[in-house]
């Protein structure tokens, strides 16, 4: 990539502790949205077999997606925290899927 595509970094006034929590937020919020994905499947299957009763659960995990999202953008509107990736390194990632994606295509 060029030198001035830059992904998304921590600002110089960010303290270790915080992007330390920054990063497990994100990773709390990933396994949180897999969860709901993961119990929704559950609750297909468990109708198609004519059983429910687990939308109170799901609707506790989607709870949660949005609590830890609301986090995360918290953080985010801290100036100079976290500083967002240029768009040239967004076109170049977009690139590289598209390259990826073609590749699987011809094998």
């Amino acid at each position: 990539l060029p030198q001035t595509a830059q992904p998304r970094r921590f600002g110089e006034q960010a303290a270790p502790s915080e992007i330390e929590s920054y990063k497990e937020n994100c990773r709390r919020l990933r396994v949180a949205k897999d969860q709901v994905l993961k119990r929704k499947k559950q609750q297909l299957e468990m109708k198609s077999q004519g059983s429910g009763g687990i939308e109170e659960e799901i609707a506790a995990l989607e709870m949660n997606v949005v609590n830890v999202r609301d986090v995360i953008l918290r953080q985010r509107s801290i100036k100079g925290f976290v500083i967002a990736p240029k768009q040239l390194y967004l076109n170049k990632l977009k690139e590289i899927d598209e390259i990826k994606r073609q590749l699987q295509l011809v094998e």
